[in-house]
């Protein structure tokens, strides 16, 4: 059952160019985000609400019948009703994997299936589309995820078809941006070891960020913010592993804390076990924002906390100054014994 009613989602995938070098793992990546998106434990979006848009298994005669094409994916959003000039919904997620370029820094150019070298004004631009979002007001909420290349190209890039009509009274709308690459940089898709079939990077380290729930924050929430650490993360991690260099660029978060999902909150209960002869107080401090939790008479030993595994923690003791991490997230057993060192 979806849980997400009024969260809407335009999924594109584009293995086959008309008349560019033809990819082999956008239209997969774009279908296991779709998957994600509709997933109970996941997106929680319903199947109606998400338009996945995929090139076709064979390319036409004519490259001009390549498909899909901008109009695509002006006719998904006539589909959930931009046209109506009236709120549609929460959040609205735009998934591209395919072709793109950078005309400048804060821009990138969606090449559709019919574009080519001499007609690279077939595409759709990430600026002029989400500033038609920010000007409308039809979700409060905007995520684009572009696994693509930002080759430095002086093309302009397409707006939507439609003439914007500015509600009363607007309401802020937030945005999230992940891309693959750093402006004029490019996105690769090696052969993934899981699935011995090309995956781009980008979207592997998305899906990964939404799913773990050893990424979640101590909420149990996967976030923008929990994403973003991961993706900036992971994204060159795995490019590494193949010999290749990728950097994501994530412009900046929201204002306000955008959650993508929620896992359960497992707890682990832990043993700090203090050398003999201490005196003094433990303080036990929230890792991130050192924000204190509890304290402990360093002679009581062991001093058993149950912690929640999916936040990091600090223990200082006082008299000395002594100050070490604990990660719950690394613990095998449970109990987690943590042995306190003693102060030099």
């Amino acid at each position: 059952m979806a849980v997400n009613e009024k969260d809407y989602a335009i999924v594109v995938g584009i293995n086959g160019y008309s008349q560019l070098r033809p990819l082999k793992g956008a239209k997969m990546d774009a279908m296991a985000f779709a998957e994600w998106l509709i997933s109970p434990d996941g997106g929680g979006l319903p199947t109606k609400n998400v338009a996945t848009i995929l090139s076709l298994e064979e390319l036409p005669a004519d490259p001009f019948d390549a498909r899909p094409i901008q109009k695509d994916i002006d006719r998904a959003l006539r589909n959930f009703g931009v046209e109506r000039n009236q709120k549609i919904g929460r959040r609205l997620y735009f998934y591209f994997a395919g072709h793109g370029f950078g005309p400048n820094f804060d821009d990138v150019g969606m090449l559709m299936a019919d574009a080519a070298m001499q007609r690279l004004k077939n595409n759709i631009g990430l600026r002029p589309y989400l500033d038609y979002f920010h000007k409308t007001g039809f979700f409060d909420q905007v995520v684009f995820f572009l696994d693509c290349c930002r080759d430095i190209i002086s093309v302009p890039t397409a707006e939507p078809a439609f003439t914007p009509e500015i509600m009363a009274p607007l309401g802020p709308v937030e945005d999230f941006v992940v891309l693959a690459a750093a402006y004029g940089e490019k996105a690769f898709e090696p052969t993934s070891a899981d699935v011995g079939e090309r995956r781009g990077l980008l979207t592997k380290a998305i899906l990964e960020g939404l799913r773990n729930p050893d990424l979640a924050d101590e909420q149990g929430r996967l976030t923008a913010f929990t994403l973003r650490e991961h993706v900036m993360k992971k994204v060159p991690e795995l490019a590494t592993e193949e010999k290749l260099r990728q950097k994501p660029n994530i412009p900046r978060l929201p204002n306000e804390e955008m959650i993508f999902s929620t896992v359960p909150i497992v707890s682990l209960k832990v043993q700090i076990v203090v050398p003999s002869g201490l005196t003094g107080e433990l303080v036990l401090f929230h890792g991130t924002d050192r924000r204190e939790i509890d304290r402990h008479s360093a002679d009581q030993s062991p001093w058993v906390k149950d912690l929640p595994r999916n936040s990091r923690y600090e223990i200082e003791h006082t008299a000395s100054g002594l100050s070490v991490i604990l990660d719950p997230r690394k613990a095998k057993d449970d109990p987690y014994v943590f042995k306190f060192p003693r102060p030099s």
